[in-house]
């Protein structure tokens, strides 16, 4: 939806400003303003609870009353818009929210390879002043979609350059290493740089070249844009970004597991082995709050209840300070830590035991942030789980008569991809990792994960990063389509029909299917550290 937002920042500098309305009455305008405040305020109720339809109508009656719509309220609404079946989809008098639903409708158009509604629908949509040109754009690049495809063509769309160009190679290894098993696939790499406007130009240029279909990118943003336009200029593309969404089971599918699965695979694990007092502890950017959020709700829909969610500074060199408020090692707001102080000093807090309501905690970061993070609980006197045992009498004496409870620490796959045992030392050992795909790594997971490594070595010269195992995976579920769509001319749409029904039973991350919703699902593995190297973990 990156162009739809685009759309909407420039609305209302394509449309004017609206000027205050003159009243008579003071208490007239008063009334106005107020009767505009609640408007919004519903319009901003009904998107934060995913209440698309409504929206879009309380949207359309706030503009006939002539009240202007912020540029971050119509980036919402434009994205709730994508939500809404084709079937409900509501009719609209002639309004921004209207014209937005005529995108909505034209792109269903397209998916379904119907370019004569979906022109028709774009050009009603054209219709609003404030959105011609741009439609006038999209009608322009939807009728530049070469008449011939080359069905051995596959474009890989990745960011070779900028701030992210070393995961852009890291999945291009993978996927070079896949295609060697087709000699009938050409690939054409073009370089994102990372950016939207990148990810848009690299799929134009795509559809132009005559791909069949496309794979990649991999973030979020850039996702988003080479989606949108994909489905513009009818381009099949399996986007590689971890983050849910993008796919539509059309022509656009995500082949990749997200970081939220393995989160809400993690909590199902969790309530497995009886733990019933989680916690969370997530590095505060949008990816660590995306997995803690997960967890927390695919916890509390197992009636499991999650005692505490806090988070770090990513960035920070010193993760001091919040692990201290995570554990409430506050004398200002922790009545028994201020006895103790009060009892023997300020430097006291190195023999404080703090109260831990928690028997599980999960931290979803990777292996250097995660292994410092861990690092500070028992610096705090928080006791892990290990597989050394431990007498109640020894705990009763180190903790001054109390008895602690014991955590089990838990992390993501990406604890998997550095040196845990080093940094993390005895802090981690006997902790749980869940992985949607450990198989990239030199652990022994299955004969296919052996195969891949071998492979990479060989033709990459290095051991494979976990990216290049997930590209590896996704780039061989669209090789298989593509040689099952030959049969059938191999066109785009023939080839999107194999990648809606595609089901990998042997690939490195195990069994991966797609589902109805495009987007690729699969299982995960659990792992202990065990003498500072995971193990397959039974239980």
């Amino acid at each position: 939806m990156i162009i739809r937002l685009a759309i909407c920042a420039s609305l209302l500098s394509c449309g004017g400003a609206r000027g205050p309305k003159s009243s008579s009455h003071h208490a007239d305008s008063e009334s106005n303003s107020d009767s505009a405040l609640v408007g919004h305020s519903k319009l901003e109720e009904l998107i934060a609870t995913g209440q698309a339809s409504a929206a879009l109508q309380v949207a359309a009656q706030l503009e006939r009353r002539g009240q202007d719509i912020s540029d971050e309220t119509l980036g919402k609404l434009s994205q709730l818009v994508d939500r809404i079946p084709s079937g409900k989809l509501p009719s609209l008098e002639p309004s921004l929210a209207a014209s937005l639903v005529l995108l909505r409708r034209s792109l269903l158009a397209l998916h379904a390879g119907d370019s004569d509604s979906a022109e028709r629908y774009a050009q009603e949509a054209g219709q609003d002043p404030r959105l011609r040109q741009e439609w006038q754009g999209v009608l322009a690049r939807l009728r530049d979609r070469p008449n011939t495809i080359d069905t051995h063509k596959i474009a890989v769309l990745l960011p070779l350059s900028g701030d992210h160009a070393a995961i852009g190679r890291a999945f291009l290894d993978g996927i070079s290493v896949a295609a060697l098993s087709d000699e009938n696939v050409n690939l054409l790499i073009l370089d994102t740089q990372g950016s939207e406007e990148g990810a848009r130009e690299a799929v134009v240029r795509a559809a132009k070249a005559g791909c069949l279909l496309a794979i990649g990118p991999i973030g979020k943003y850039e996702s988003a844009a080479a989606a949108f336009e994909a489905r513009v200029q009818r381009l099949p593309i399996a986007v590689l970004a971890p983050t849910a969404g993008y796919a539509d089971s059309k022509n656009v599918f995500r082949l990749v597991l997200s970081p939220a699965f393995e989160a809400e695979q993690a909590a199902i694990v969790a309530t497995e082995l009886g733990f019933q007092s989680l916690a969370v502890l997530a590095p505060r950017d949008e990816l660590g709050l995306l997995q803690a959020n997960a967890f927390a709700a695919s916890a509390r829909s197992l009636g499991v209840e999650v005692v505490m969610l806090g988070t770090y500074d990513p960035a920070a060199i010193d993760l001091e300070n919040d692990v201290r408020a995570f554990l409430n090692l506050n004398p200002k707001t922790n009545k028994r830590l201020r006895q103790h102080y009060r009892q023997y000093g300020r430097r006291s807090w190195k023999s404080f035991s703090p109260d831990i309501e928690f028997d599980l905690l999960y931290i979803p970061d990777r292996t250097a942030r995660a292994a410092l993070v861990a690092s500070y609980l028992p610096y705090f006197n928080v006791e892990l789980e290990s597989r050394d045992s431990v007498s109640p009498l020894s705990l009763r004496q180190k903790h001054g008569g109390r008895i602690p409870r014991i955590v089990q620490l838990m992390g993501s796959g990406a604890w998997l991809g550095g040196d845990l045992a080093a940094r993390g030392g005895a802090a981690v050992e006997g902790a749980l990792i869940v992985s949607a795909c450990p198989g990239g790594l030199e652990l022994d997971v299955s004969e296919q994960a052996r195969e891949f490594r071998n492979e990479f070595r060989k033709h990459i010269g290095r051991p494979p990063p976990s990216a290049s195992a997930h590209a590896y995976d996704a780039m061989t579920m669209v090789l298989a389509a593509h040689r099952r769509s030959l049969s059938g001319g191999g066109s785009g749409s023939r080839t999107g029909q194999e990648l809606r029904a595609a089901i990998l039973r042997d690939g490195v991350c195990g069994t991966l299917e797609v589902n109805g919703l495009g987007q690729v699902e699969g299982q995960i593995e659990v792992l202990r550290v065990l003498a500072g190297v995971p193990e397959i973990y039974e239980f």
